[in-house]
């Protein structure tokens, strides 16, 4: 069986925390012979402390499954925003939002004022934090403002593409066309060579509902929004309950 993990709010606390009894958990189910995966909305860099005490190395997805990364530096798949649309979104929104959205890519963050205690949180977790001007055509994975008010316009402009409101902080990401968690789940149970139905998803967010969707059993956990309840086959407590130790412990142990 595959189990695919979000972080946040999923194995994660609200105080960033990752608690021990979930990890044991979690390396006795890898030790029955289930496989284990991470999606996130956090990039490689942001993710990376809580892969490592996962042992999590390869075949899991960053960016809400915009990048499903294989061993080392390898990718399945990576999605990125146009240069051309990067900076649409800075010409024209700059002005008004400019400390409000954040460009997250490869090498790091881009923001206005890369040096306003605001973004201490990601230098915090080792990203690199560099001001708009030094976008150029570097890759992009997504664009997260913290205000609500652009989003219907660029939806408009852009129903192509792929967008997450926060709920309930009034945050939203756009990302490329693909660019969740669903299509990142699948393409791994292709590499892995695991069917949907051995596949067991938990989260509990407005970007993990085509995870929880396309997964053979659905896992909400905590406070989940009340978009993933119509996906959601059954509700666990949250991490600081050690929700997910509690399900591993009573269903896979």
């Amino acid at each position: 069986m595959l189990l695919a993990f979000d972080l946040d709010g999923t194995l994660v606390t609200r105080s960033r925390q990752l608690p021990d009894p979930i990890i044991s958990a979690i390396e006795q189910a890898r030790s029955r012979g289930h496989l284990i995966t991470v999606i996130t909305g956090r990039n490689q860099r942001s993710a990376a402390p809580f892969l490592q005490r996962l042992k999590v190395e390869a075949e899991y997805g960053t960016c809400q499954g915009a990048r499903v990364h294989g061993p080392g530096n390898a990718h399945h798949s990576e999605l990125t925003l146009h240069p051309s649309l990067v900076h649409e979104l800075l010409d024209r929104y700059l002005d008004n939002f400019g400390d409000q959205f954040y460009l997250s890519g490869s090498e790091g963050l881009y923001v206005h004022h890369p040096q306003l205690e605001s973004w201490d949180w990601a230098r915090n977790e080792g990203q690199g934090v560099q001001s708009f001007d030094q976008v150029g055509q570097a890759t992009i994975h997504k664009a997260v403002f913290s205000r609500r008010e652009p989003l219907a316009e660029i939806q408009r402009a852009h129903p192509d593409l792929t967008y997450y409101p926060w709920d309930p902080e009034p945050h939203f990401e756009v990302l490329p066309q693909g660019g969740n968690k669903g299509e990142a789940l699948a393409l791994l149970c292709r590499i892995l060579s695991v069917s949907r139905e051995d596949t067991v998803a938990f989260g509990d967010g407005n970007n993990d509902i085509s995870m929880l969707q396309w997964a053979g059993h659905g896992v909400g956990v905590g406070q989940v929004a009340t978009s993933l309840l119509p996906v959601t086959d059954e509700l666990i407590p949250a991490p600081e309950q050690l929700g997910v130790a509690t399900w591993i412990r009573e269903n896979l142990l």
